[in-house]
């Protein structure tokens, strides 16, 4: 799969999940925003599916709202978790989206950061902070 960055006109290629792209590969393109302001120290950004296993990006001199174009091999819907980081690797700002993969057309998401909690219980829903 390939991901791509986007911000400002520039453009960036990076490898989630797996490695190689096709003319046939589902894509959908997330934006991450950051609302509450959350993420305003974050030095990387962590996207891929919510089961746990997230791939990491320096974000140099990127700011949030951003545009990331995700791939892979299959149509269809799944749950992507998207995390800003700091430079000690400490999550900033969590959000979960449910996006549809497709082969053509605009796929879209949107991913809204919301605080990071040391622990569940702590939160109020469950999952994320509320602020």
């Amino acid at each position: 799969m390939v991901n791509t960055m986007q911000h400002g006109g520039f453009l960036l290629w990076l490898p989630l999940l797996a490695s190689g792209c096709t003319q046939s590969s589902a894509f959908v393109v997330v934006t991450v925003e950051d609302p509450l302001a959350v993420a305003s120290g974050a030095t990387q950004l962590a996207i891929g599916d919510a089961a746990g296993t997230l791939v990491t990006w320096s974000l140099k001199a990127r700011q949030l709202p951003l545009a990331v174009t995700i791939t892979r091999s299959e149509v269809g819907s799944m749950l992507l978790a998207v995390e800003a980081r700091d430079g000690a690797n400490v999550a900033l700002g969590r959000a979960t989206v449910m996006a549809s993969f497709a082969r053509a057309g605009y796929p879209a998401a949107t991913a809204r950061l919301g605080k990071a909690c040391a622990s569940d219980e702590v939160c109020s829903n469950g999952s994320f902070c509320d602020g």
